[in-house]
């Protein structure tokens, strides 16, 4: 018996990539694959905060309180069709940094990613529904300045 848990335990470690975590500049414990990554996902969750304080009132107190008990981390080698992830309306956001052969996704595509995400945290439907539609919609019009804003924070990342 102990043999087998030792060989489970294993098993995980070996096939669970995301399984260290990384304190970012901030103080912010993340799991990612590296420290440059989790630092990508400190200013996601950044942009995130920053975010609720630029939206409509309503939705911007509803994402404030969701966020109060999120935690952000890389998503690694799960399929390749899903960039990003909200489970229990923002009790976790998972965001692909990389595609499977190890290039980043551009800074476009993970802002979308992350606005798509955080309009299923405004909506107390599942999936994609009228609702969430509009809220994502309008989450996405705030894109191009959050696209910006990555791109000069991971610049200074890079340094």
């Amino acid at each position: 018996m102990f043999i087998i848990i030792i060989i489970i335990f294993l098993f995980f470690l070996i096939l669970n990539p995301c399984s260290v975590s990384y304190r970012t500049k901030s103080g912010r414990r993340y799991m990612a694959r590296d420290l440059k990554t989790a630092e990508m996902i400190d200013i996601l969750r950044d942009i995130s905060i920053d975010l609720s304080y630029n939206i409509n009132r309503k939705d911007g107190q509803l994402l404030r309180r969701r966020l109060q008990n999120t935690s952000f981390k890389e998503l690694i080698h799960k399929d390749p069709n899903i960039l990003a992830w909200n489970y229990d309306k923002g009790r976790e956001i998972g965001i692909k940094i990389y595609n499977t052969k190890g290039v980043m996704y551009s800074h476009d595509e993970i802002i979308s990613s992350l606005l798509h995400e955080l309009a299923h945290s405004l909506t107390y439907i599942r999936g994609h529904a009228d609702i969430w539609q509009e809220k994502d919609e309008y989450l996405q019009s705030f894109a191009p300045k959050y696209v910006n804003i990555l791109k000069l924070k991971t610049s200074q990342i890079i340094k």
